[in-house]
Formats: C-alpha cells, sequence, structure tokens
C-alpha cells in the first residue's frame, strides 16, 4: 500500500521545483558570465601554480617571480599579495631593492 503524500510535503515539493527551475533560467540567462568567471579562476590558478612552482626554487622578488614565469608584475604582485594573505607564501627576507618571498 503506498504512501499518500500529505499536502504540506507536496507543497514542499512544489516549491523545491520551482526554485531549482529558476536556479535553471539563472544559469541559462548567465552562461557567458558564468564561462567568462570560469576561464578566469583556470587562468588564476594557472598563474599561482606557476609562482608556486617558481618559488620552490627559493626565496624570489616580484621582478624575479615575474621574470621566471613570463606574468606581468603587476599581477604577480596582485597574486603574491593574496597567497601571503592567505598562508600560502611568507616572507623571504630582503633582495637589493624588494622583498623575496618564499613558500610558507
Amino acid at each position: 500500500m503506498a504512501k499518500e503524500e500529505t499536502p504540506e510535503k507536496a507543497a514542499e515539493k512544489a516549491a523545491k521545483k520551482a526554485a531549482m527551475a529558476k536556479l535553471k533560467a539563472l544559469r541559462e540567462e548567465r552562461k557567458d558570465i558564468i564561462a567568462k568567471n570560469r576561464d578566469i579562476l583556470k587562468q588564476q590558478n594557472t598563474d599561482t601554480g606557476l609562482i608556486k612552482k617558481s618559488l620552490e626554487e627559493g626565496a624570489k622578488t616580484i621582478p624575479e617571480i615575474a621574470k621566471s614565469t613570463g606574468i606581468k608584475s603587476d599581477l604577480v604582485l596582485y597574486y603574491v599579495s593574496a597567497m601571503k594573505k592567505y598562508g600560502e607564501l611568507k616572507d623571504g627576507g630582503h633582495g637589493e631593492d624588494y622583498l623575496k618571498y618564499a613558500l610558507a
């Protein structure tokens, strides 16, 4: 014998179905933005990976990291600042004119 669905359960199911339909419509409406952001995230992950690989050789300054990775120095500074903030990098002493950064 099958259980009958209560009105509360039916209303809950209908609300969930409506919410999922709204999400699906939003994803479709914003698919270009989502794709663009996905590409940006992939590039950031690639760049931060290159920075970490470069720093495996030892502490380096922003210009040294930029030269060894091929990433523009302004982006390297941005990434290094974020990576330091979140504990992935630490100060590695001083270079001639710049601070050096090392893996944490």
